[in-house]
């Protein structure tokens, strides 16, 4: 009998070890959003694929069938409490050349701890792809006509015109981050 109690008892001692470490390995659910739009924000490149981690969120990667038919969506929108996820892929063409560039980021490498409250974005522009997280909600008041169009104005490249948009919400380039871009362009 007491045999059968230690058998019993490390059993469950696995089991429950087994619980924690796969609560432990879990992604964090978080109130956060992830989007793209490539028909406004990207107009010059076809987005091929994309994925949001490893989840399997709606949205968060282009379905199977999309994948075969090479109908991938060129706009996403997901908000809500969904898994934090640590990557972020995207594969792209550019329309007027044909050539083709893909880029993973490390998002928990870029990413502030709490993210609550944001959206994770990206944009692409030619062969670089931009990652930005911005406040879901207006951090800042109403901007009248005057002051929106001195911002439209100042902005002087396609994502930056882009952005605008934003101009209420907390906006932080995220990837690159800003001492690779400027390696980048040091290097060019």
């Amino acid at each position: 009998m007491r045999g059968a109690q230690i058998y019993i008892l490390r059993f469950f001692s696995i089991l429950l070890l087994a619980v924690m470490s796969a609560c432990a390995s879990s992604p964090d659910i978080v109130e956060h959003g992830f989007s793209f739009d490539a028909r406004w924000d990207s107009r010059d490149v076809e987005i091929l694929n994309y994925r949001y981690g490893n989840s399997n969120q709606p949205g968060a990667r282009p379905q199977d069938y999309s994948l075969r038919e090479g109908k991938v969506p060129q706009q996403v929108s997901i908000t809500g409490k969904i898994p934090r996820e640590d990557t972020l892929y995207v594969k792209w063409r550019i329309k007027t050349t044909g050539e083709v560039y893909e880029d993973t980021v490390d998002l928990k490498r870029y990413l502030p701890r709490d993210i609550t409250g944001h959206d994770i974005r990206f944009i692409i522009e030619g062969s670089q792809l931009y990652v930005y997280l911005i406040s879901l909600r207006p951090v800042r008041g109403y901007i009248d006509k005057e002051e929106y169009a001195k911002m439209k104005q100042a902005a002087v490249t396609p994502r930056q015109k882009r952005l605008v948009v934003y101009a209420r919400n907390s906006v932080v380039l995220v990837y690159p981050h800003q001492s690779e871009a400027q390696e980048t362009k040091q290097g060019e």
